[in-house]
């Protein structure tokens, strides 16, 4: 495989989305990794359905590969995805922030929506609640 990417790199040639789902469904994320620090000047243009056929098949080492460098985002994991214990863990150390903030918007919001019917102690106390740990 080193061999076929260096030449379709050396020719400017985009490699297949095809070949990266491959990489991502047999977890060689080394190979990625090499291509990746062997030739910077080469885009590598990883597809994100490479990114989704690793989650989908569990590969841990791959998906954390996309992750450190950069490739993707936890975010763009779709949302609907069956997450083993150690693919949450993975993807939950990017984006456990950004959930909890969404989380703590959107209470934010129906708390908001129904503070007419609350006392105003109550409602205050929960909003000071509410922007500490936003801002944590």
């Amino acid at each position: 495989h080193v061999e076929i990417c260096r030449f379709l790199m050396a020719k400017d040639v985009p490699i297949p989305r095809e070949f990266w789902e491959r990489l991502a469904y047999h977890n060689q994320w080394r190979l990625v990794h090499y291509l990746h620090t062997h030739k910077r000047e080469f885009n590598l243009n990883i597809p994100v359905s490479a990114l989704h056929k690793a989650v989908e098949y569990d590969r841990v080492g791959f998906v954390k590969f996309l992750l450190q460098y950069g490739y993707f985002d936890a975010t763009d994991v779709r949302p609907d995805a069956d997450l083993s214990t150690k693919m949450r863990e993975c993807l939950g150390a990017g984006s456990t922030r950004k959930r909890r903030r969404d989380a703590l918007a959107s209470a934010q919001s129906a708390l908001d929506e129904h503070k007419e019917q609350m006392p105003e102690g109550v409602y205050l106390k929960l909003c000071t609640s509410f922007h500490t740990a936003f801002n944590q």
